[in-house]
Parts: structure tokens; sequence; C-alpha cells
């Protein structure tokens, strides 16, 4: 999730998530950060992002979910995730970031 932000704020490769996240997944973060980053400039803030609570529940053997909060330059952001196993990695199927 934190890596996530990082991309949308940009200042991180989306790239650097490709292993972690479905096709899909990437494909949407890169369309969002494309999105949001001209109106926000690009660069660090200064401020790392903070995970501040995370929650997960495990649906079965190969699925599970998660809701995160995230603090974003002092900015509350919630988060929620759909994490699906395959070939014994885990991987993020579903990504909503508020």
């Amino acid at each position: 999730m934190r890596a996530a932000v990082e991309v949308l704020r940009g200042e991180r490769p989306a790239t650097h998530l490709a292993r972690w996240v479905t096709p899909q997944v990437l494909d949407q973060l890169v369309h969002r950060a494309r999105l949001v980053q001209p109106g926000r400039g690009t660069g660090r803030t200064g401020v790392p992002v903070t995970v501040r609570r995370i929650r997960t529940v495990r649906l079965g053997d190969g699925t599970a979910e998660a809701t995160v909060v995230l603090e974003d330059a002092g900015r509350v952001r919630a988060a929620a995730v759909r994490l699906e196993a395959r070939r014994g990695v885990w991987r993020v199927a579903v990504l909503e970031l508020g």
C-alpha cells in the first residue's frame, strides 16, 4: 500500500510493484498516477507515507482481504486490498485506494 501511494506521488515507478500486483492492478495504478501527476507535480514531498493500521481477513487457502489506513503528508487515506495466491505467490488482485 505504501508503495502504491508513492507511485501516485511520483516518488516510485509503478514497475517496482509489478512483481507484487496483477497486470490489471498495475495498469490501473499507472493510469491513475498519470491522472494525478500533472496537477500535483512529481518528486519527493519530504514526508514519508506511514502505515497506521492494517486489518486482514483470510477468506480461504488462496484468498485474503485487507484494509489499510495510511498517512500521506498529513492526509489520512484508506485502502482496500484483495490478495490471491497463485503458484505459491501472493499478489494484489484488487486495489482500492482513497
